[in-house]
């Protein structure tokens, strides 16, 4: 609904440019899909040299050509590598992660493991497999959970094994925590939410969200 909102108030001219996926793009004015001919910081530009915000594509994050990711990328070039770090190889950089949020794991009731994963596809796979051991999981409206299809079947799933979806509105305010409590009544025990979605809309939960949820059950 949002990305059909957005475009039109493209045509309405209040905002000058909506790339595919519907991010508000443009800055100097252009068509939609532009090609790419170089980036630098929160930039992109154009074979004619036009400047663009990037808010389309989640793995410039960072910001492009970000001095020290380059500067990690080439020491791993140097080293001769840049692989996939779950086969049967283990690189020194996820042995560091690990070491440095031992304590935070340690100290996690029941205890807890760190599992690498190449994208947020996986790692929604990971949460709920292992929350889903515990009884159903809450989603949020308009969540993104990835491309791998676990998600994409969760409603049916929980519709056929509980007879219910778990899913709650958006938490722009207090009201929501009514349904989540009538959720957890139904079996649910998690729930796994975006304190800001992005494919969901740029949506920010309400400020005491996260505190009210972990009173009920664990967030993931």
């Amino acid at each position: 609904m949002w990305k059909q909102q957005l475009n039109r108030r493209h045509r309405e001219g209040k905002i000058q440019s909506v790339l595919p996926g519907g991010a508000i793009c443009n800055l100097e004015g252009s068509e939609n899909l532009i090609v790419a001919g170089g980036a630098e910081g929160d930039f992109l530009y154009d074979e004619a040299g036009r400047r663009y915000i990037n808010f389309s594509e989640s793995t410039n994050i960072l910001g492009h050509r970000n001095p020290e990711v380059m500067r990690i990328i080439s020491e791993c070039m140097k080293q001769g590598f840049i692989h996939y770090p779950l086969t049967v190889s283990f690189p020194k950089v996820a042995e560091e992660v690990a070491g440095g949020i031992e304590g935070g794991l340690s100290g996690m009731p029941g205890g807890a493991s760190c599992v690498f994963t190449s994208s947020g596809s996986e790692a929604c796979d990971a949460a709920l497999s292992v929350m889903s051991g515990l009884g159903p999981v809450v989603t949020v409206e308009g969540g993104y959970h990835g491309n791998t299809g676990q998600f994409m079947r969760k409603k049916e799933t929980d519709r056929l094994k509980y007879g219910s979806e778990f899913e709650i509105p958006f938490p722009h305010d207090e009201s929501v925590l009514g349904e989540m409590e009538a959720l957890v009544r139904k079996g649910a025990r998690s729930i796994i939410v975006e304190p800001v979605q992005a494919e969901g809309g740029f949506r920010k939960v309400y400020d005491s969200f996260l505190r009210d949820s972990g009173g009920t059950f664990p967030i993931w």
